[in-house]
């Protein structure tokens, strides 16, 4: 027993406990190092990735938009332009002229004009619309015969007015013509102080009391 027990005691004491193995700290420096190498290029990648992302949105942002084709079965038609209505020989700026002239030839010859209407409107119309027309010939003028009905508004002496009084001829304010459209022949005239609602015959032109020139 006593040899046993010395060899136990010898082998006890030149058994020692295993050393534990310290950490690997160049391995684990180089683990460190390769997981930062990884990120790294994952986070440029993710940096290209947006870059290239904005410089597509700011290339379709730049560039000018291509309108859409329209379908042709969906494109209404053109339309077509009206003819401009040409003007009839009444309405023409020498005509107005001519009759501008004539009214004034007319009505100087009995005194002042200031003011000068006139309508255009048929002589069958015009005798409607003056009473006191049907009173004088008008030598078989036809009914449909287009006239320029014409007021005049001035100082006028009336010839023919009859007046029970002596003493100067009498001074009245309107001047009535009815001169025909074709040649401006007076065909009939009233003078006195009754103004006429022109407007009801059709558009009124105003003329030039002076004459055109």
């Amino acid at each position: 027993m006593n040899d046993l027990d010395e060899l136990l005691r010898t082998d006890a004491r030149a058994w020692q406990p295993p050393r534990a193995a310290g950490p690997d700290l160049d391995a684990a420096l180089a683990r460190a190092s390769a997981r930062r190498s990884r990120l790294s290029a994952v986070a440029a990648l993710a940096a290209v990735v947006v870059l290239a992302a904005g410089g597509i949105v700011a290339a379709n942002q730049s560039a000018p938009g291509i309108p859409a084709t329209p379908d042709p079965r969906e494109t209404p038609g053109i339309p077509v332009p009206s003819p401009t209505p040409t003007p009839t020989p009444s309405q023409t700026a020498g005509s107005l002229a001519e009759l501008t002239d004539a009214v004034h030839e007319n009505a100087i010859r009995h005194g002042i004009p200031a003011q000068v209407d006139a309508v255009r409107t048929t002589w069958l119309t015009a005798q409607e619309f003056l009473p006191a027309s049907g009173d004088e010939p008008t030598a078989g003028i036809p009914g449909g015969t287009a006239v320029w009905v014409v007021q005049v508004q001035g100082e006028f002496t009336c010839d023919d007015c009859q007046t029970t009084q002596q003493g100067p001829e009498p001074s009245v304010s309107t001047l009535t013509l009815v001169l025909k459209a074709d040649g401006f022949e007076r065909i009939w005239y009233e003078m006195g102080d009754v103004t006429r609602p022109l407007h009801r015959l059709g558009k009124v032109v105003a003329l030039d009391p002076d004459g055109s020139a």
